[in-house]
């Protein structure tokens, strides 16, 4: 851990280990936590639960670092007993919530979490959000707009509550309206003079870790999660959890700001509208180097405007950063094709075709779609 401040996984929420009240929670575990000595510091939290010492703060405690570590049920299991112990924690409904879509447990069980999160007072715009796309996953769209209205008003620059918020009216096919939300918030954070100025990153590795993200249609468990590394702090101590607190929420707000743009992007790709799409997408992938869906977005204007060798940068790049997304082996696919390269391209044909085998008839489609340019 020396020079890393932390494995930050992206789809995670915000630590809040501390709540609203501060705790006492063992001295000696806190500080082997802040060095990074996260086995120590559970070791010395059993020794505490075993003697029935400050149960609560040190099960609660527990819990986190179980989580940061992705001893998902391990968390999940302390936060039930501390919650058994205090029944009013707002802050450990919203965690428990969201162990329970990492475990991918009932949207009933994730729903009565979050539900008594706010009852018990965590009205905040990440909670609202989060039940927002559970309703919207469970098809409760009124009460998913709801929510993500309800996000807004509590901060008007929260960019998660706005691509969901879009992401029913693409639904509905109301197309118009998916858009000008995205149009106006980017309109309101370009005119706003606010720089997102995030900590430097690179993409460290992919993690065995099964996170979930959320769809149109359902839960879905990725196979690999990106991990960063990041640098801002100081290398001789870790940072504390208001630290990784404020850095993760910058970086989500960074990240979902450039899905606005990405979004706003594919919908001017389906209107044919390739200029804007690229200028859009552009601007996305400056505020997010390193978003895979960027490129992926980037790589398929790209085969619309007939520049094959961008898109197969633009979809390599993609596939070197999240390669377990088999879409994006069509598109290349397509793009080889066009360039004549049919070697590679039938090679991501066949990968496409071992991630999606019931992807074959609309694989021979676009194929054929692809000859038929050619040909003209």
């Amino acid at each position: 851990m020396n020079k890393l401040i932390l494995l930050v996984l992206l789809s995670l929420c915000s630590l809040n280990l501390y709540g609203q009240n501060p705790p006492n929670p063992n001295k000696s575990a806190l500080d082997l936590m802040s060095r990074g000595d996260f086995p120590s510091a559970i070791a010395v939290l059993d020794g505490d639960i075993a003697k029935s010492k400050n149960l609560f703060e040190s099960y609660k405690l527990r819990g986190a670092i179980r989580r940061m570590t992705g001893d998902f049920p391990g968390a999940f299991d302390d936060y039930d007993k501390a919650l058994a112990l205090k029944a009013n924690e707002a802050d450990l409904y919203e965690q428990r919530a969201s162990l329970r879509m990492i475990l991918r447990q009932d949207f009933g069980l994730i729903l009565k979490d979050l539900d008594a999160a706010v009852a018990y007072g965590k009205k905040h715009e990440k909670v609202y959000t989060l039940r927002a796309n559970i309703r919207r996953q469970a098809g409760d769209e009124a009460g998913a707009i709801e929510d993500y209205q309800a996000a807004i008003g509590l901060r008007p620059d929260y960019a998660s509550a706005f691509n969901g918020l879009s992401s029913i009216y693409a639904i509905r096919n109301d197309n118009d309206k998916a858009i000008s939300i995205l149009e106006d918030f980017i309109n309101a954070f370009e005119n706003s003079g606010k720089k997102l100025v995030n900590p430097r990153r690179e993409v460290m590795a992919t993690s065995s870790v099964n996170l979930p993200t959320l769809s149109d249609k359902n839960v879905q468990v990725g196979e690999s999660t990106v991990i960063f590394k990041s640098e801002p702090f100081s290398t001789s101590t870790m940072p504390t959890p208001e630290q990784i607190e404020k850095m993760t929420e910058k970086m989500e707000q960074s990240k979902n700001t450039a899905l606005v743009y990405i979004n706003l992007a594919q919908h001017y790709e389906r209107q044919k509208n390739y200029e804007k799409a690229l200028t859009t997408v552009e601007k996305g992938l400056r505020l997010e180097p390193s978003d895979y869906f960027g490129y992926e977005t980037r790589g398929k204007i790209k085969i619309a405007t007939g520049d094959y060798v961008g898109a197969i940068a633009d979809l390599s790049k993609s596939i070197q950063i999240m390669p377990n997304m088999g879409n994006k082996y069509l598109d290349r696919g397509i793009a080889y094709l066009m360039l004549g390269k049919n070697t590679e391209a039938q090679s991501d044909f066949d990968k496409f075709l071992q991630m999606f085998p019931k992807g074959k008839e609309n694989m021979e489609k676009r194929i054929a779609e692809a000859k038929q340019r050619l040909e003209q």
